[in-house]
């Protein structure tokens, strides 16, 4: 309880005097294109990838269901084909990929995303393709979203999934195949952004406003920086997937991280690969199976999804 009290406030300071510095220069912030028309989707996601195509199509599935139109990926240097992948849903105007090959990929990439895509959307999700955004009740989230008037984005704390003791990644869903997971929530956060109101970026889990506002969790507390405060549950959550089986987790190895923050504490080490595989697996937390699984599986039918995505 400690460090978690302790990591917050030390995050909210930071957050709070980078928020005054672009208070005081505003021409560091990022460059947001405004459009004369109303915006084309009311929610959509921007996801940084690299070599996570075997998980795109039911990320986009979930998603979808749950009210996001249009997916953003930037694509940094993948290996998987993530654009033959995903035909069926570029076909139908629904994903774009781009490619970026700056490493790491952040913060140049939401730089170019907030020039040239964010304006597009009332809202955006900034999450990751091993993150699952869930409701309790069915149109919750679009509901929360259509009545938050004033703050500028929506922080929902994740709450991290384990192996569920999977050497091999298996065939099908990762909601299926990955159970078990914390028995609460993590203090960190991911955020739901009005991009009109983003005045810059501070890290990969939140962004500096305007008018020195923040973020709100589900519940109306203030969010300022990565941290917020945890629960047993939150009727909106984050489901992370954090170890999609030993092999997953040797071949994320590989592929470096999202920005220099990833670069200087490596949370991914090969000394860590076999106390991570038996953590985050302490509850059975088959909600997520139970209540979008069938849906997943028959809207990727639908589109032409065989094994071994379903």
């Amino acid at each position: 309880m400690l460090k978690e009290i302790t990591l917050r406030l030390r995050s909210e300071l930071r957050y709070n005097v980078i928020g005054l510095f672009h208070t005081a220069f505003p021409n560091r912030a990022l460059i947001y294109r405004k459009r004369l028309s109303r915006p084309t989707y009311f929610l959509s996601l921007m996801t940084r990838i690299k070599n996570e195509a075997r998980f795109l199509p039911e990320f986009i599935a979930h998603h979808k269901i749950i009210g996001a139109e249009h997916f953003y990926f930037y694509n940094n240097g993948s290996e998987d084909t993530p654009e033959a992948v995903l035909k069926p849903f570029i076909d139908r105007g629904m994903a774009t990929i781009i490619p970026w090959e700056t490493v790491p990929p952040s913060p140049s990439c939401y730089s170019d995303f907030f020039q040239k895509f964010a304006s597009d959307s009332t809202w955006v999700a900034f999450i990751d393709a091993d993150e699952f955004i869930i409701e309790r009740r069915r149109g919750l989230l679009l509901n929360v979203l259509s009545t938050l008037d004033m703050a500028p984005a929506l922080a929902i704390n994740c709450r991290y999934f384990g192996s569920s003791f999977h050497e091999t990644l298996p065939a099908g869903l990762v909601t299926n195949n990955f159970v078990r997971s914390d028995q609460s929530t993590d203090y960190h956060v991911k955020v739901i952004a009005r991009p009109e109101r983003v005045k810059a970026y501070y890290n990969g889990h939140n962004f500096i406003f305007d008018g020195l506002t923040s973020a709100v969790n589900y519940v109306g507390r203030p969010v300022r920086g990565t941290y917020a405060v945890k629960a047993d549950q939150y009727d909106i959550e984050i489901s992370h997937y954090v170890y999609r089986s030993k092999d997953n987790y040797l071949a994320k190895l590989k592929m470096g991280f999202p920005d220099k923050k990833g670069y200087k504490y490596r949370a991914r080490r090969k000394d860590r690969v076999e106390p991570e595989f038996l953590t985050h697996n302490a509850f059975l937390n088959d909600w997520g199976r139970n209540t979008y699984g069938a849906d997943i599986r028959d809207y990727m039918v639908d589109m032409g999804y065989k094994e071994p995505y379903i």
